[in-house]
């Protein structure tokens, strides 16, 4: 959902907890918008192992974190008002990035990319040979 890959070296005895605060910290991620907190959207932020979501009161290594794992942030959204709508409903969405599979194709193409590039072989003659 957010678009970026951060590698953080962390002690794995800390609960999921600790760390999703130091996450939501880093990135200054918002707890509500809200106008004069009469309509408005909660966030709910969670950490998840691949579609397990981390319990915040237990430590990583016991979740079966380890060296290298990758954990997804989740953010759930729930919209509120101060009095209830005249029609519909207010219902919370769940949001969060791409499956592990198609992540980790993206940062290979991106880095291979990369590296061509700065070997000078550049985008234009990879899709010429192709």
């Amino acid at each position: 959902m957010f678009g970026i890959t951060i590698p953080v070296a962390v002690d794995l005895s800390i609960p999921a907890g600790a760390l999703l605060q130091n996450v939501k910290q880093r990135l200054s991620l918002p707890s509500s918008f809200d106008y004069q907190n009469q309509i408005g959207v909660r966030f709910e932020y969670a950490l998840l192992n691949g579609n397990a979501q981390l319990p915040p009161e237990r430590p990583l290594l016991e979740q079966g974190i380890r060296d290298r794992s990758l954990l997804w942030l989740q953010c759930t959204m729930h919209p509120f008002a101060a009095q209830s709508p005249q029609s519909g409903r207010l219902e919370s969405v769940s949001f969060r990035g791409e499956s592990p599979e198609a992540a980790a194709l993206a940062f290979a193409q991106r880095r291979l990319t990369s590296v061509l590039e700065k070997a000078a072989v550049g985008k234009r003659r990879i899709s010429r040979q192709s």
